[in-house]
């Protein structure tokens, strides 16, 4: 130890002292301001205890602004989360502000992923082997400057194709009840792919094949068809395709007609939902039948009045038109 006890009028005392090769450097001011006194100081001493001296006194300035311990405002300032996919590039960059650190350190890591090196040694890097997510320490740090830290998560989602659908098909169907009716879809994604077929939205037990038999269809079975295809990276839902129910009808004919006051009064059988169109004629020799009505069936015994004031004798048929 070095005791100089007077150098300058304006210095009462420094004092120098050597301990595991780091210099630390003590000023007592008596008035004025350190710069002048040291730098006059400086140059009664070695070149190179000069130096260690000025880097010294700038590292002294300079360390409370990064050592958070010691109430500094530098920090890490990259994002707290960090996403990425099983087998794909991963890059996430350490950063701190206001000033830049030089040694990074980040533990621990997903498998796959490590710390760079170089140019790259504030980057997390690599290709990600395993889905989850890791709670990691980074540590940011300046020789001489101090140490700051953050936690922050990477998430690893496990890497795929959600599914697609390709074609539906048919886009509606029409058939008469007892019949058979079927929808088939082709989707694309990661395997694996799962199905569920939905008919008016609510889901259908049984059926979750990438397409759907329908046997002996009935008139409950009727209505909008949908499916909804699922794998582990997301789902989608089909729009809707119709399947039409016709009930089964007998040949029809009328029960009855009847003529009053000018109105022709036909009486006949219908079903629910079927289509029937009258058709008129004055001649069966030379017959040239004409619609004069179409009806939806009711499923009631109906009657069909036409007004027919003009002609003497007039011949109708009924036709099932669906």
């Amino acid at each position: 130890m070095v005791v100089i006890k007077k150098v300058m009028n304006k210095i009462k005392y420094i004092t120098f002292r050597i301990k595991s090769s780091v210099l630390v450097m003590t000023l007592a001011l008596h008035i004025a301001p350190l710069s002048k006194p040291l730098m006059n100081l400086i140059k009664h001493i070695t070149p190179s205890f000069a130096y260690v001296s000025k880097f010294t006194v700038a590292s002294a300035a300079l360390m409370g602004g990064y050592d958070t311990v010691s109430g500094a405002s530098t920090e890490i300032t990259s994002p707290s989360t960090a996403k990425g996919k099983v087998g794909e590039n991963f890059v996430y960059r350490i950063t701190t502000a206001p000033r830049s650190a030089r040694v990074f350190m980040a533990s621990p890591l997903p498998d796959g992923l490590k710390m760079g090196t170089g140019s790259l040694k504030s980057y997390i890097t690599g290709k990600p082997t395993a889905p989850g997510v890791t709670n990691v320490r980074l540590t940011a740090s300046k020789p001489g400057y101090g140490t700051v830290y953050k936690n922050i998560s990477i998430v690893i989602e496990a890497s795929g194709v959600p599914p697609e659908i390709n074609s539906l098909k048919p886009d509606s169907i029409t058939i008469y009840e007892k019949q058979n009716a079927s929808f088939s879809v082709q989707a694309s994604g990661t395997p694996p792919l799962t199905y569920q077929w939905m008919l008016n939205g609510i889901e259908l037990l049984g059926e979750n094949a990438s397409s759907i038999s329908l046997k002996n269809v009935n008139e409950a079975q009727a209505g909008q068809y949908s499916v909804k295809i699922e794998n582990p990276f997301g789902n989608l839902t089909s729009g809707n395709y119709l399947l039409n129910v016709k009930l089964l009808a007998p040949a029809p004919k009328f029960t009855s007609i009847s003529k009053s006051n000018g109105l022709i009064n036909l009486k006949l059988d219908t079903v629910r939902g079927r289509i029937y169109k009258i058709e008129s004629t004055e001649s069966l020799v030379k017959s040239k039948w004409s619609i004069v009505r179409t009806i939806i069936g009711k499923g009631v015994n109906e009657v069909i009045q036409i007004n027919d004031l003009s002609s003497n004798q007039k011949y109708f048929r009924i036709i099932l038109a669906d």
